[in-house]
């Protein structure tokens, strides 16, 4: 091969490399742009790195960003298309020369293109891809100032296609909606999974950031305190008798009732009765004292229910049902005991922790969750009516259960241990010998 030659096919192979290197630049540009998480970009800014702080800018304007990818995608096919006509163009006839008269014609131009078909993929889209996935920040970063003057050089020929791909979208009814970093609450809840099973989140704040971004499908019902457990004063009791209860028992405010329980009338401060107490020496009457309580329906989600809380500036309400009926009691706390785990609250005097008693027993309290035991102890129950332990085996009786009384699935055998009316207090929980003994 004449040095000319051989110079002419370096400059023609140097030119390819070029044109692949300009598509994978397009192509890296393109999914960092699409995978970088806005909040690092912003810290970056705000630490004065100014390819960061245009680089935002750009994130931050739908319509911007809009123009970035499509000028990745314009430049993305041009490279594409240039790269084939020049390879054929360029190598095609210097081809010819090494293959049979019979095929030199096309096999020369099928061949070219299947070897830069081959290369572009390889070099040109498969490996930047996979280095903007793997590092997005700082590919987004370095492609920034590229791809502002690759905006510049293709301004004409993206508004003519951009221009045309909205009409096009408005013409068969499509809303044209711009490239924006929005994920749904089932994708939220995906990547917060994923985040702890590599171990960038621990399980425990997984957990509640999960929990708190379901608040919208819990119910009140799913979280109330029941009416059997709540502790209410009667509005017959005298001045004396009340301050001696609410020295039994340390709860901070309680609800109070008319001639029943389900006539609840208001709540009542214990702080603001000793105060009360310590200035005037006693306290002559317990009406004047009242505060409204707050009112929800049982179906309402526990999202709605914070909300009302904090407009009404409450810290707890009264759970009915649709009939006008008292179904149980909302706090605060429970609200706040579903997002951070258990606290201790003083409208749940029970505990909602499963005890070990050893060789692999449990003592279960009748009002925790199903889902709050499958979390501890990895039992799986599940039921359409209820949400507590002590409504799933009421169910699995015929009869009201007494204390002794015993049912067992594949888990292990559930006996239960107190009740309080027809509410199951306590159950301990014994598994199967092919389940293991040790104590957890």
């Amino acid at each position: 091969m004449a040095n000319g030659q051989r110079n002419h096919v370096l400059i023609v192979l140097l030119v390819l490399l070029l044109l692949i290197g300009v598509n994978a630049l397009f192509v890296a540009a393109e999914f960092a742009s699409v995978s970088v998480r806005q909040p690092r970009i912003q810290a970056l800014a705000e630490e004065g790195h100014p390819l960061a702080k245009h680089f935002l800018n750009i994130l931050q304007s739908p319509q911007r960003f809009d123009q970035y990818i499509a000028a990745c995608q314009v430049g993305i096919t041009l490279s594409s298309l240039i790269l084939g006509a020049y390879g054929q163009k360029a190598l095609a006839p210097w081809l010819k020369g090494f293959l049979p008269a019979q095929i030199a014609e096309y096999g020369a131009a099928s061949f070219v293109l299947l070897v830069l078909t081959a290369l572009q993929m390889i070099l040109g889209e498969i490996l930047p891809k996979s280095l903007a996935l793997r590092y997005p920040t700082p590919l987004a970063l370095y492609t920034v100032w590229p791809m502002r003057i690759s905006l510049w050089l293709l301004a004409l020929p993206l508004a003519v296609l951009n221009g045309s791909g909205h009409f096009i979208c408005r013409r068969i009814g499509l809303s044209q909606e711009s490239h924006q970093h929005i994920h749904s609450p089932a994708e939220i809840d995906y990547l917060l999974r994923e985040s702890q099973k590599v171990g960038v989140l621990d399980k425990g704040i997984s957990r509640r950031l999960r929990k708190a971004l379901h608040l919208g499908k819990r119910t009140v019902r799913e979280l109330m305190v029941p009416r059997q457990e709540i502790q209410m004063l009667d509005l017959k009791l005298s001045p004396a008798q009340m301050l001696d209860w609410m020295h039994e028992i340390p709860f901070a405010r309680l609800p109070v009732w008319r001639e029943s329980p389900e006539q609840v009338i208001g709540s009542i401060s214990v702080k603001h009765c000793v105060q009360i107490f310590a200035r005037q020496g006693q306290i002559t009457e317990i009406e004047p004292l009242l505060e409204p309580i707050l009112a929800i329906p049982r179906d309402l989600t526990v999202e709605r229910a914070l909300l009302k809380l904090r407009e009404h500036k409450a810290s707890m309400a009264l759970v009915v049902d649709e009939h006008g009926g008292v179904s149980g009691l909302l706090t605060l706390q429970d609200i706040l005991g579903e997002l951070t785990g258990n606290l201790n609250d003083e409208f749940k005097p029970l505990r909602s922790l499963c005890i070990p008693l050893g060789a692999g027993r449990y003592q279960i309290p009748g009002r925790m969750r199903l889902e709050g035991l499958k979390d501890q102890i990895g039992i799986r129950w599940i039921s359409e009516h209820t949400t507590t332990v002590s409504g799933f085996l009421i169910e699995q009786f015929p009869t009201l259960p007494t204390p002794g009384d015993r049912w067992s699935d594949t888990h292990g055998e559930i006996q239960i241990e107190a009740m309080a009316g027809p509410i199951i207090l306590t159950v301990l929980y014994t598994p199967h010998p092919a389940e293991g003994q040790s104590d957890v």
